[in-house]
């Protein structure tokens, strides 16, 4: 491509040493292979970008080192380096502490914001939330008052971290207002953002028992969704159409239910190709528990045979919830149907994950 000419001219034209074009060029190789999900390629340029900018820079803090540190955080997390990444963006952050000074500046803002997503993930919810409020007190403080596209994506990543704390309320305080702000700023049509934290809401809703507000929320977003990326398929309107399922499946509507599980499994084959997959996986459970309040149990044992054979090549010959979770269910259907025998050994197993997980002491609670 482009790029890859670019780099290989600047190369002979500025020799084999450390030049700030060359590594300019490397950045850019390196942002274009992430966004390309060639994960390898962007560490390779993006490594060698950084040794550069390094040698041309010095020692000390540098704005355009920083960027290649963040680059290099981002990427580590989307490889699921989880350390790596906190080094990185740690590092990031401190240099650009130096670089700006003490007051409100986006880079900051953005690196603290990536921080708090990467402690999420960590399951450091106490330091996600502290990196993540700072951001948000910069965010507002950068642009000023009114609504502002860095600040809505922090106030939706601070509305994800307090439901998964358990205080819904917050939760869906950050999620209205990120909600609002996000629709001022892209205006009355279709956008993918407003989309994202409109699914937000309704799960939120599903959770705190709001089942009609839960399914004006999935609904518009699934109707956003589909402008956004056309007739095709889509991994987004597969998932909100799981969502839409469980919505329905708890409503009682079995029918809407089983329509919404079948296309996102539809859709999440034709995304991910043939091959096993922990999304198509868990909406072949969902199939297989509504079948079997439908009273379909052959239907029900399909759904949940095909789910454990997934998950077990997703997972490995560990042990794992997902798979613990589907042998029991198996259990249970086998149960109802009479065939104790097959019954037992789904129980077992399931007790075997159990005894791994939490030791013999807590085999009482299987039931």
């Amino acid at each position: 491509g482009y790029l890859t000419e670019s780099l290989s001219m600047k190369r002979t034209v500025h020799g084999p040493g450390a030049h700030s074009k060359v590594a300019r060029t490397l950045q850019s190789l390196g942002e274009l292979c992430r966004e390309k999900g060639d994960l390898k390629a962007a560490e390779m340029y993006l490594t060698e970008a950084l040794s550069m900018k390094r040698t041309v820079h010095g020692p000390g803090a540098h704005s355009t080192v920083a960027v290649t540190l963040h680059s290099l955080g981002e990427l580590c997390r989307a490889k699921g380096d989880l350390e790596a990444a906190e080094k990185h963006l740690t590092e990031t952050l401190s240099m650009y502490r130096t670089v700006h000074g003490p007051g409100a500046d986006s880079e900051v803002s953005d690196t603290l914001h990536s921080l708090g997503i990467l402690c999420r993930a960590k399951g450091e919810l106490e330091a996600a939330e502290v990196y993540l409020t700072e951001s948000l007190s910069m965010d507002r403080a950068v642009p000023g008052p009114g609504a502002h596209r860095d600040v809505a994506v922090t106030l939706h990543s601070l509305g994800e971290l307090c439901k998964e704390t358990g205080d819904l309320e917050a939760a869906e305080g950050y999620f209205t207002e990120s909600l609002s702000m996000k629709r001022t700023v892209h205006g009355p049509g279709a956008h993918r953002d407003v989309a994202v934290t409109l699914r937000s809401l309704g799960v939120l809703c599903k959770e705190k028992g709001d089942l009609e507000a839960a399914e004006k929320h999935l609904t518009e977003s699934m109707s956003m969704q589909r402008t956004v990326h056309g007739p095709g398929t889509h991994r987004s309107v597969a998932v909100t159409l799981h969502e839409l399922g469980e919505l329905c499946e708890e409503k009682g509507d079995l029918e809407a239910a089983e329509r919404h599980f079948t296309e996102s499994m539809s859709i999440q084959r034709t995304v991910h190709g043939p091959g096993a997959h922990r999304d198509v996986a868990v909406t072949l459970h969902s199939l297989g528990e509504l079948c079997k309040e439908k009273g379909d149990l052959e239907a029900a044992e399909g759904y949940f045979t095909e789910s454990l054979s997934m998950q077990r090549t997703v997972h490995g010959p560990g042990a794992h919830r997902d798979v613990a979770v589907t042998l029991h269910s198996l259990g249970y259907l086998c149960i109802v149907k009479g065939d104790l025998q097959a019954a037992g050994g789904y129980v077992k197993e399931t007790l075997s994950w159990l005894r791994s997980r939490d030791g013999p002491a807590d085999d009482r609670g299987v039931g």
